[in-house]
């Protein structure tokens, strides 16, 4: 997506996103989608379905790597994409939240309660 030079640039770091997938941490993960979501917010077009899938993916996979901040900007990113995610995925962040909850900081606790809000979601009661 995107126009000219910054659109031929998007579509390079995409391609070499889905390449290297699978060897993305925790961290870059929650990074990279959150990066595509607020590209989509600024009305840039961040989205590529295929990327998106494969970073899914690999969050479930790395779930248990996840700190406050990587769930916050993930499931922020979920919300803000309209993403329908695995229910796998959005429990095991809901369990990495819970585990974590004494390190979430309040803005942490916000984006996350209210990207769940607006996916439809009721935050595990162990959260709030």
């Amino acid at each position: 997506g995107g126009r000219g030079a910054e659109g031929v640039v998007i579509q390079r770091l995409q391609a070499l996103t889905k390449a290297k997938a699978a060897d993305l941490g925790a961290r870059q993960v929650a990074n990279i989608l959150h990066s595509m979501a607020k590209m989509e917010e600024r009305g840039r077009t961040g989205a590529d379905d295929e990327l998106a899938d494969k970073l899914l993916t690999r969050a479930l996979a790395t779930a248990r790597d996840f700190e406050p901040q990587h769930v916050a900007n993930l499931v922020w990113a979920l919300a803000t994409m309209d993403i329908e995610a695995d229910a796998r995925l959005l429990e095991a962040m809901q369990a990495r939240a819970t585990a974590t909850a004494g390190d979430f900081n309040p803005q942490n606790v916000a984006n996350l309660v209210l990207a769940l809000a607006t996916m439809g979601v009721t935050a595990d009661a162990r959260l709030l």
